[in-house]
């Protein structure tokens, strides 16, 4: 399980490494394996802080739709705008949109199931 997740927050941050990111995200060349492993905890920790900064995104859409009179989070027009990008992401990153859509389906889905716990917390209180 550890396994798969570290591919997982490996994989999401190639798919977030756009122009903004490129100059932190260059490949650098490793001779030893130390090496590697600290690029690869370094770059773990970025995407754990672009997964909590996402996810504060996710919470302020909920606040959005509130405000608005929409209760539910799942926007499924939205979802399929999502995957249309990541897969586009991917193909320009040399990544398969099988491997990064199996990622983000995990990342979309537990984003909307948050931000609808976040939602009926919100509205419950």
């Amino acid at each position: 399980m550890l396994k798969y997740l570290n591919k997982i927050i490996l994989s999401t941050l190639i798919v977030f490494s756009t122009k903004s990111f490129a100059h932190k995200y260059k490949y650098e060349n490793c001779d030893n394996l130390q090496c590697v492993r600290d690029k690869i905890d370094s770059i773990n920790e970025d995407i754990v802080k672009l997964l909590s900064l996402r996810m504060r995104y996710v919470y302020k859409a909920g606040d959005i739709k509130m405000k608005n009179n929409k209760f539910v989070s799942d926007d499924k027009t939205r979802a399929n705008d999502v995957f249309l990008q990541i897969e586009s992401l991917a193909t320009k990153n040399g990544l398969e949109k099988e491997y990064v859509r199996k990622i983000f389906n995990i990342i979309v889905k537990d984003s909307i199931d948050y931000e609808q716990k976040y939602m009926d917390k919100k509205r419950s209180q």
